[in-house]
């Protein structure tokens, strides 16, 4: 989809940014095609590999199962049907076990003319369980 000097230019940018930004394909495999530093610090993670690891490399990887709903699904619900956007929260589990919540901004666009799903994430205060 994304080649990996592609995805090379978006870190460089992505990483610049604060929060937590994810692209995910915007289809039912939902995966992960980039987490910036800041999303893989929200998820105890030292690098790409460890988040890969940790989330399976997909969106569904990313939430706790039982509060899992399709990126596709909260965009038409959360968001007006027309919208390209809607904002949601999420509980996850980070790699060192912490449950955290996070409060996320989701936008269907397009990078390099393939339609992704733009997460970007801010970190809610830790849960205790």
């Amino acid at each position: 989809m994304l080649d990996e000097k592609t995805i090379e230019e978006l870190h460089s940018y992505y990483d610049r940014l604060p929060g937590g930004i994810c692209l995910v394909k915007a289809d039912d495999s939902e995966e992960i095609l980039l987490a910036n530093a800041e999303l893989l610090n929200y998820y105890q993670c030292a690098n790409w590999q460890e988040f890969k690891e940790l989330t399976g490399g997909t969106y569904r990887g990313m939430v706790e199962a039982s509060d899992y709903i399709p990126l596709k699904d909260i965009v038409r619900v959360k968001g007006q049907p027309e919208a390209n956007y809607a904002y949601f929260q999420f509980p996850y589990r980070t790699r060192e076990g912490h449950f955290n919540k996070g409060n996320a901004l989701l936008i269907r666009t397009t990078q390099k003319g393939h339609l992704v799903h733009q997460c970007h994430e801010e970190q809610v205060q830790p849960r205790a369980r």
